[in-house]
């Protein structure tokens, strides 16, 4: 089938734009001698996760429990859940995908990291701890320095739980626009994670692993001294929001819509919204049709501005759209749709859609 006579809206994920980003995130990471573990929280499915993994990734992350359940029941070996888990009954459900792959949580108190080894000892498991510094973000993290340390500390005296080193996360870095604005952001983020890093060894705790980066700085970061392992997750399908930032991808995942109404030569009504194409970011650009403006979004439907009235688009005519935000977008679909050129060749589940537990 090709796409365009897809019943719509259809996400749609251009195959050799894939094998196009994930070759070159890969290389990226091979020839800056860091680890590469993308960001699951994206495409939330095991078969993209096999890619990643085939090409030399060393596992994944994900952003929920759920997610993780998820990828080990696809066969994912090697997890990291970058959230932290309070839940007592989650941190068990959790404990228990310890006994099926290699399971890590990041976690930044020391009741937290007590929670997870009591989850742990109790269904006979272990679980590995990477502890989130806050490198600027303000989000989740300890505080850089003694504050790590300390917790670093209190994880080494528990059972059931392992150790595994540290991670950030440059947030509010990625869509700094002036380059050497966003360098000098993301080298103070890796300064105080590297630094807190080389603080615990200076004191005898091994750190293995220092994670941190996303697709708006995995360059910069993979290329700070001392970071040893990435986290990017957009860059395998890209959107509208990053394409300008990081052109060296390509933008596999588009939205395809249909036209419904053209009331007026200049507006042009089509059947995709806001319940299944997200706008946070702004509104998709319109690749179908020349010189035309998408706006006034509504939850089923949206309009297109032609600047061309002549333009001799009609009711029933496919519309192919980039979101700006891949994955809130995703989110909200049910499954993708992957295409070789114009040829749909598989429909595949979005096995993680929903998983917000």
């Amino acid at each position: 089938m090709n796409k365009f006579d897809l019943p719509t809206p259809a996400l749609c994920i251009d195959m050799a734009a894939v094998g196009h980003n994930l070759r070159a995130m890969q290389d990226f990471a091979n020839g800056a001698g860091v680890d590469l573990r993308p960001h699951a929280k994206t495409h939330k499915n095991p078969f993209f996760a096999h890619m990643q993994l085939n090409r030399g990734a060393v596992g994944v992350c994900v952003a929920k429990l759920s997610e993780a359940e998820v990828m080990v029941q696809g066969g994912i070996t090697d997890i990291l859940v970058t959230n932290e888990i309070a839940d007592p009954r989650k941190l068990r459900r959790l404990a228990n995908l310890a006994h099926y792959a290699k399971i890590t949580l990041a976690v930044d108190s020391l009741p937290g990291a007590a929670d997870a080894a009591r989850a742990a000892m109790d269904v006979g498991a272990t679980l590995h701890l990477l502890i989130e510094v806050d490198s600027g973000s303000l989000r989740c993290g300890t505080q850089p320095g003694e504050p790590t340390l300390d917790l670093a500390r209190g994880i080494m005296e528990l059972e059931s739980v392992t150790f595994a080193g540290v991670m950030g996360y440059e947030g509010h870095c990625m869509f700094i626009e002036d380059p050497d604005e966003r360098r000098q952001q993301v080298h103070a983020a890796q300064g105080s994670l590297v630094d807190s890093a080389q603080l615990l060894r200076s004191h005898g705790i091994p750190v293995d692993t220092v994670s941190a980066a996303g697709t708006g700085t995995y360059d910069l970061t993979g290329s700070y001294p001392g970071i040893t392992e990435l986290q990017p997750g957009s860059y395998i399908f890209m959107d509208g929001r990053y394409r300008p930032l990081k052109p060296e991808f390509r933008c596999a995942l588009t939205v395809i819509c249909t036209v419904i109404s053209r009331p007026t030569p200049e507006r042009v009504v089509v059947d995709v919204g806001m319940k299944s194409l997200t706008n946070e970011f702004g509104m998709p650009q319109v690749l179908s049709i020349p010189d035309c403006e998408f706006y006034r979004e509504g939850e089923e439907n949206a309009c297109i501005r032609l600047d061309d009235t002549s333009n001799p688009i009609r009711p029933g005519d496919p519309v192919e759209l980039l979101p700006t935000h891949g994955d809130t977008t995703i989110a909200v679909h049910d499954e993708y749709h992957l295409c070789h050129g114009e040829e749909v060749v598989m429909t595949l589940p979005i096995q993680g859609r929903g998983k917000f537990h």
